[in-house]
């Protein structure tokens, strides 16, 4: 364990919250020039802006309830989507009254202090649906997907993965190339090889053969031949990086130990050495950016209480100068706190 500095006035203030917001975009265009990555910091008043990224999971989607259960994970997370997304869904909806799979792509935040989404450690606000489908019970045992198309009369797929193009037929050998250029933008996305040409519009795309919905259009160019379909980005979610146990023991031998599990969970445990007590908080993290995470806690000893902190890694620690509860700012000591990753 690594000692920090903590008053003990700031020690108290770290015992009432911790908090997370985080995630990844979808991966913009390539420059020439490298972008700069600005720190985000939190403020009265102001919320912190997150980074969407990919959950993928089981989702119930009923008049009076939307949740959404991470693949291997037992936590549930309240879901929440736009009228058009609904209407979007809806003919699924209507053919099955199981839980579906689904890939979306959002970010947290936090959950009110009343209503139905109340109970649930976070709301996950939907920017965008990558997929979702009613025969796709066994999606969540499966490896991460890669991007793919496809379509039908005749039927074709293709997928993208480690910078090759792999395009296959019934009942005709697959074929595989490299991609010799590729343009990756918000809403569309390009891919060449020497025999195919391949675009994807964010738009959704229904296919009535597997019952399901996916999130892009897709257009394959090859041998003159233009064939329509759909497609979906690939379901892996690059902010796992972050996933993993942050520890550390303030001078007063009050031991921390915060949790970043892979379902976007978190938890903070506090172990006092001298009053041999323990304080839990729990909540959800994501990405902010490259450098820095957001940590929402919404339970302090399982009541409702809404504290956030935004940690900055450096090398394998990462540190918090502030946290914000129920909207107020207050300081961590004059260091602030630093959490190493447990390995």
């Amino acid at each position: 364990m690594t000692l920090i500095t903590l008053s003990p006035l700031k020690m108290i203030a770290s015992l009432l919250c911790l908090a997370s917001l985080l995630a990844c975009s979808i991966p913009p265009s390539k420059t020439n020039e490298p972008q700069e990555v600005l720190d985000v910091t939190l403020e009265e008043g102001k919320s912190v802006t997150p980074q969407t990224f990919m959950l993928s999971g089981m989702v119930n989607l009923q008049s009076d309830i939307q949740t959404i259960q991470p693949c291997s994970s037992s936590v549930q997370y309240w879901l929440e989507i736009s009228s058009n997304q609904w209407n979007t869904l809806a003919p699924l909806t209507k053919r099955s009254s199981l839980p579906l799979y689904a890939e979306v792509i959002g970010y947290f935040k936090a959950p009110p202090k009343g209503g139905f989404s109340a109970d649930f450690p976070a709301r996950f606000i939907v920017t965008h649906i990558n997929q979702v489908a009613t025969e796709n019970n066994q999606a969540c045992s499966s490896l991460t997907s890669p991007t793919k198309a496809f379509g039908s009369e005749p039927f074709w797929a293709i997928k993208i993965q480690s910078q090759q193009l792999t395009y296959g037929q019934p009942a005709k050998k697959t074929e595989v190339e490299s991609i010799s250029t590729q343009q990756i933008k918000h809403h569309s996305r390009a891919y060449q090889s020497d025999s195919f040409s391949l675009t994807m519009q964010r738009e959704y795309c229904s296919d009535t053969m597997s019952d399901a919905i996916y999130g892009w259009s897709s257009q394959l160019t090859a041998l003159d031949t233009t064939q329509s379909g759909c497609g979906a980005i690939s379901n892996h979610d690059t902010t796992q990086v972050w996933a993993g146990e942050y520890q550390a023991v303030t001078p007063h031998g009050l031991a921390i130990t915060l949790t970043l599990n892979s379902d976007h969970s978190a938890t903070t445990l506090y172990h006092s050495e001298q009053e041999n007590s323990n304080t839990e908080e729990s909540g959800v993290w994501q990405q902010v950016n490259s450098n820095q995470i957001h940590v929402l806690m919404s339970r302090h000893q399982r009541l409702y209480m809404i504290s956030e902190r935004i940690f900055t890694r450096k090398e394998q620690s990462i540190s918090a100068e502030n946290e914000k509860v129920n909207g107020q700012v207050y300081g961590l000591g004059p260091n602030g706190i630093t959490l190493f990753k447990k390995k």
